[in-house]
């Protein structure tokens, strides 16, 4: 088990692209909305469908859990719905947890038998969860160019006392961040974007598998009887070989 930092603002469109394999592919400027970087060569905005196709192009298979891939490469695959969860239900979100564990508890599992060696688990941000609601600092909409619960990009010549940071994938576009714990919008109970420690600091879990994996599989006998076919596979399992009838 490990740790990071995540990128700022501590927000999906940001953060996600910079835990990617291929993150060197992205980067931002002033005229980028909605904290999304661009793909460097196209000059487009990151979108999910770009995101995955990159994947591919650069020789990293996207799974999901239909889908288990070739094990002697790398590959990327996405699972749970906490985040949202969160924004749509709440506080409730703490009643969903032990499923999500659960569940990804599973996809790994089937990885590792499917025959992959290690299972590497990130996540791109952390969150913050207050039933009730988190308190709400004032901060005119029209007075930003994006404005999301957590974080927000000022208008060029608009003066803030706010706490700055430089965004992740700019240096030069500078986000605001309200203090503490606080939204600029009401009646969250579930959100991220900021500065603290629960957004910002997140886990890594490398997780590999004990067991033997299968490098090769060959069919070492064939025969038809009727309308039946009997095989007969071959595994070798570390230079040694198994059989089993079909």
């Amino acid at each position: 088990m490990g740790w990071r930092w995540t990128a700022l603002p501590t927000v999906t469109p940001t953060a996600k692209p910079a835990v990617s394999p291929i993150t060197e592919l992205f980067a931002g400027d002033e005229t980028c909305q909605e904290f999304k970087p661009k793909v460097k060569e196209a000059g487009r905005d990151l979108t999910s469908d770009r995101f995955k196709q990159l994947l591919e192009e650069r020789g990293c298979q996207v799974l999901s859990d239909r889908k288990l891939g070739q094990p002697d490469g790398v590959a990327w695959i996405e699972y749970g719905s906490i985040d949202s969860t969160g924004h749509k239900e709440g506080w409730k979100l703490a009643k969903r947890l032990p499923d999500e564990l659960d569940g990804l508890c599973a996809i790994i599992t089937m990885l590792l038998e499917g025959g992959w060696k290690t299972v590497r688990v990130v996540t791109d941000h952390g969150w913050l969860l207050l039933p009730g609601g988190l308190p709400k600092f004032e901060l005119p909409k029209y007075l930003t160019e994006t404005r999301w619960g957590r974080c927000a990009h000022v208008k060029e010549g608009v003066q803030s006392d706010l706490l700055s940071v430089p965004w992740h994938w700019a240096s030069t576009v500078h986000i605001a961040l309200p203090p503490g714990i606080g939204v600029f919008k009401a009646s969250l109970e579930y959100t991220h974007g900021g500065l603290s420690l629960q957004e910002c600091l997140v886990p890594e879990l490398t997780i590999s598998s004990a067991a033997p994996a299968v490098d090769e599989v060959v069919i070492t006998s064939l025969k038809w009887v009727g309308l039946r076919c009997r095989s007969r596979p071959a595994q070798r399992r570390r230079g040694c070989w198994w059989t089993s009838g079909r």
